[in-house]
């Protein structure tokens, strides 16, 4: 008897964990169908992109679609003062390695929100004033609608397959901020993670099969050869943007019909303001009359807290062919002279970047003045290449690494 009893205990514990389930089940269904009736839809199949606005968003807002981007609006401001009450721009870019560092250059907001399809999608936020300051009940109505902003991301997902079209077949098309390119369709293009605006391309077997690098405009890169045999180098200039792109391509993974079809297919982009560009404007300021003075910084001279010339410890940076390697393969010779110059408004200094020094930060471009020179205190522990244009005014500075 006990054993019937027992049995019939463990069949209705097995009954009461199937009604459990089911009954999960039914609520998390439940719940899924209370979510998507939360969420008002709008679909883009020109861009590729669906919104899931929030319900407490209905009625509230206005969308304008045009090509390559969707305006959201505060419907309240919109109606009352034509023209006003932009709340966000919805922009999509061609390639995937776009970063949020570069969106962060831009002059006003910006926010990647989605990823896919061969394009990068992002928010940018208004530059003015949308709303009107002297009606309260509209100005509050904006603020309340804006404060949802950071939750875009969330709302957006991809819509369709359609990718950016190639002109070449079995290619497709890839870029960051400052190229575009066509390469196989199962290649890969990737950034590398070091403080470097290059980026790898690895075939369908995880080769190699090249670099594509931004390089300083009209360089001493442009002249230099390509070791190696199987390496075919090639500069891209863009006479209107300053900028230069190298692609070196290694032929024992790459045919000549793919070579042909990478370099004819590359196109500038205008991305943000760096180091490189920083360097090319150097270059620029030397062709044009300008010198380089390497050394280390003795002083600055001030007139109402504003540093107007600079002391530099004038040295020579030479190569050390004395077997001991010093400061990553060069000797110093001090001239013992001490060269004073005026600095122009707006002087640019970009400082190396971590961990190995041997290279500068993508972004890292401050400007020296008085807050500068009084927040880097150790400025003077630092070797520096100055650029001095045609009228002996410092125009750049670009440290180059520390003393010993």
């Amino acid at each position: 008897m006990k054993k019937y009893i027992i049995i019939a205990v463990l069949i209705l514990s097995i009954v009461a964990l199937i009604l459990g389930i089911i009954a999960l089940r039914i609520s998390c269904s439940q719940n899924e169908v209370h979510k998507s009736e939360d969420v008002i839809m709008y679909e883009s199949e020109a861009l590729g992109l669906s919104i899931g606005f929030p319900s407490e968003w209905k009625e509230r807002y206005v969308i304008k679609e045009s090509e390559g981007s969707i305006e959201v609006f505060s419907k309240k401001v919109y109606e009352k003062y034509p023209g006003g009450g932009l709340l966000f721009t919805i922009e999509r870019m061609i390639g995937e390695l776009i970063t949020q560092e570069d969106m962060q250059q831009a002059p006003v907001p910006q926010q990647i929100i989605l990823k896919g399809n061969g394009y990068t999608y992002f928010t940018r936020q208004p530059s003015d004033i949308q709303y009107p300051l002297d009606d309260q009940e509209v100005a509050n109505e904006y603020i309340a609608l804006r404060d949802y902003i950071p939750n875009v991301s969330h709302w957006t997902s991809l819509l369709g397959g359609n990718t950016p079209k190639a002109e070449n077949q079995a290619f497709k098309v890839v870029g960051s901020s400052f190229f575009t390119v066509e390469i196989p369709n199962d290649w890969e293009l990737k950034g590398l993670e070091e403080p470097t605006l290059s980026w790898s391309l690895f075939d369908q077997n995880n080769n190699v099969a090249g670099v594509i690098e931004l390089i300083p405009y009209n360089s001493e890169l442009s002249d230099e050869k390509t070791n190696g045999s199987n390496m075919v180098r090639e500069c891209f200039c863009d006479a209107d943007s300053f900028r230069e792109i190298e692609i070196v391509l290694n032929s024992e993974f790459v045919d000549q019909e793919a070579m042909e079809i990478i370099r004819s297919s590359l196109e500038f982009i205008n991305g943000p303001f760096n180091v490189i560009d920083l360097q090319s404007n150097a270059i620029q300021y030397l062709s044009r009359g300008g010198k380089k003075v390497f050394g280390t910084i003795e002083g600055f001279d001030f007139s109402r807290d504003r540093p107007m010339t600079v002391r530099i410890n004038e040295m020579e940076l030479l190569p050390d062919d004395s077997g001991e390697k010093y400061l990553n393969g060069f000797s110093i010779v001090d001239l013992n002279k001490i060269g004073t110059y005026p600095m122009d408004f707006g002087v640019n200094i970009a400082s190396l970047a971590e961990s190995g020094y041997n290279t500068y930060g993508i972004y890292d471009i401050d400007t020296i003045d008085g807050g500068f020179i009084l927040n880097q205190e150790d400025y003077d522990d630092f070797y520096y290449d100055f650029i001095i244009g045609s009228d002996e005014q410092l125009k750049i500075v670009l440290r180059r690494f520390a003393r010993k």
